[in-house]
């Protein structure tokens, strides 16, 4: 990390940003890393409702699945997933 003289950063972190192109097309943790930053305060049900509509071109997932992939991505709490939802 680099900073120059009065501390801002000189090189902006890399991040994930919400997807500016088509969402349906997205690998399933790139789809629920975008529901979470558009509504961090959605649950795992939630997020699966989410998935199976229009925007993310029908998803079918298990509740189950969406809780293990919140688990690999280190979002299972609201807490976290906010916090995740910040630093974007």
């Amino acid at each position: 990390m680099m900073r120059d003289g009065d501390g801002a950063r000189t090189k902006p972190r890399p991040a994930f940003t919400k997807p500016k192109g088509k969402e349906h097309a997205l690998p399933f943790t790139e789809k629920i890393k975008a529901i979470v930053i558009g509504n961090p305060t959605l649950g795992a049900w939630k997020i699966r409702q989410e998935l199976n509509t229009e925007r993310f071109g029908y998803t079918r997932a298990s509740w189950w699945k969406v809780y293990q992939t919140l688990r690999s991505l280190n979002l299972t709490t609201k807490e976290r997933r906010y916090r995740f939802y910040r630093s974007r």
